[in-house]
């Protein structure tokens, strides 16, 4: 059984991927393309997985040179499909120009699972200058490849109902969500043992740096603000804050179990920003399996549901900043008997055995399954 993985703009070591190309090698053999790094460390990818890195085409703000580049890249990526020719094509987002690698897939009867981490296509073409011309077509592009795959996994149930009803694709799509999950989980500090320190982490902004008011009023309650994972410029605020910058796995664990909140705010009071109202971002997971409670802003829809059901953390309105302090000081009141809360829930935001085997046995049962489609 011959696997091709395609990373597609991902780095060798992205959580999410890497761990679909170790859990699919258990089931047969795994090819692997991803995005070569400046750094160039593939050191992640076990050594029985063929290594595919492709370079990422330069960055182009004219909408011509764009497309050239990137039909490219979905060209060569075309080209493995027809040269590994796998029984299971799995694909980590769809391509942004043809659908050539999924069309030649099917012709050999491959079976294809496409692996969404965004609701597609608001998050690759939100910031895209080209997005209000090309936003009906993506959309259009979206649905085509509904009816080609086999089989969809999606980070939540919510984005995947979403695309599926905003496709208005007329097929039955067997589908499983598999969220972010943390690595590990770490046993939570208790309140003395932590420093006075909300975080805020992960590599990419999404909307934090509008917050600066929020960031303000809980320095001036005696917090430090914590950027990890990004360095951040001192002058953009009026007041000090600390920037670790990237840090490997287990050390930003280690750094997130230490502090007393994290804060995952995305910038959602457009209309248009449905990836982040649906979003549950690595970010979430690991700061809930290391043991450090969650503040989230209730238009993040999906976090904010986990956040009410399990207990692990506080849901506010960004925007009301005295509400924001009253419900923070009051979690802060009962803090060890609310992490006492969040640690019966850590082992689900785990990655595990068992979720590894859901995922398997998925797969197989895509692999099994006939062509005919509802």
């Amino acid at each position: 059984m011959k696997f091709l993985v395609v990373g597609y703009v991902h780095r060798s070591n992205d959580k999410r991927v890497l761990r679909s190309v170790k859990a699919l090698k258990k089931l047969g053999k795994v090819y692997f393309q991803y995005v070569e790094s400046d750094i160039g460390d593939d050191s992640e990818i076990p050594n029985d997985v063929e290594k595919i890195p492709l370079r990422y085409p330069p960055k182009s703000t004219n909408p011509i040179h764009w497309y050239r580049k990137w039909r490219k890249f979905d060209t060569e990526i075309t080209k493995l499909v027809l040269d590994i020719k796998p029984d299971v094509l799995y694909f980590h987002n769809i391509p942004h120009t043809h659908l050539s690698a999924l069309k030649v897939a099917k012709d050999f009867k491959t079976k294809i699972i496409v692996d969404l981490h965004e609701v597609i296509p608001h998050q690759y073409m939100q910031n895209n200058p080209f997005y209000l011309v090309f936003r009906y077509m993506s959309w259009r592009k979206l649905k085509k490849v509904f009816k080609i795959l086999n089989g969809l996994i999606g980070v939540s149930e919510d984005a995947i109902k979403f695309m599926i009803r905003k496709t208005k694709v007329n097929v039955d799509i067997p589908y499983l969500t598999v969220p972010n999950y943390a690595d590990f989980s770490t046993d939570p500090l208790p309140l003395e043992k932590r420093s006075k320190a909300v975080a805020i982490v992960g590599v990419s902004s999404r909307g934090e740096m509008k917050s600066k008011s929020l960031f303000y009023e809980l320095h001036k309650k005696g917090f430090e603000i914590v950027f990890i994972g990004k360095k951040v410029n001192n002058d953009e605020f009026l007041f000090p804050v600390k920037s670790l910058g990237f840090l490997p796995y287990d050390i930003m664990m280690k750094e997130v179990s230490q502090v007393i909140f994290t804060i995952i705010l995305f910038d959602t009071k457009s209309l248009e920003r449905i990836n982040l109202k649906f979003s549950l971002p690595n970010r979430f997971f690991d700061s809930i399996a290391a043991g450090t409670p969650v503040i989230v802003d209730k238009r993040n829809l999906t976090m904010s549901k986990l956040v009410n059901k399990d207990k692990i953390g506080i849901v506010i309105d960004q925007f009301n900043l005295n509400e924001v302090i009253e419900k923070l000081e009051e979690y802060m009141m009962n803090y060890d008997a609310n992490i006492n809360i969040l640690k019966v829930k850590q082992n689900y935001y785990v990655w595990n055995s068992n979720k590894e085997n859901e995922f398997l046995r998925f797969v197989e049962n895509i692999i099994n399954k006939s062509e005919e489609r509802i």
